[in-house]
């Protein structure tokens, strides 16, 4: 998903995390492209200028519970 990061709710990082953590990625990878799909975290796909691997790994999934955002002030 792409966003514009400078206005609206979308602005709001904590919000941006929340969604990456509401995201069901395994569920997609495997009914939309049947498990022949690779995952990346970022603005920058894997092989072009400006991927830092270090950066764009995956956030880990709580599926017990809510994110670490949700104990935040305002959530």
């Amino acid at each position: 998903m792409s966003f514009d990061n400078s206005s609206g709710v979308t602005s709001n990082p904590k919000l941006r995390e929340a969604l990456t953590y509401a995201v069901p990625y395994e569920q997609i990878k495997a009914s939309v492209a049947y498990g022949y799909a690779d995952s990346y975290y970022g603005p920058f796909v894997p092989g072009t200028p400006g991927f830092d691997p270090q950066r764009s790994a995956a956030r880990p999934s709580t599926r017990t519970g809510h994110g670490p955002w949700s104990r935040s002030p305002g959530w």
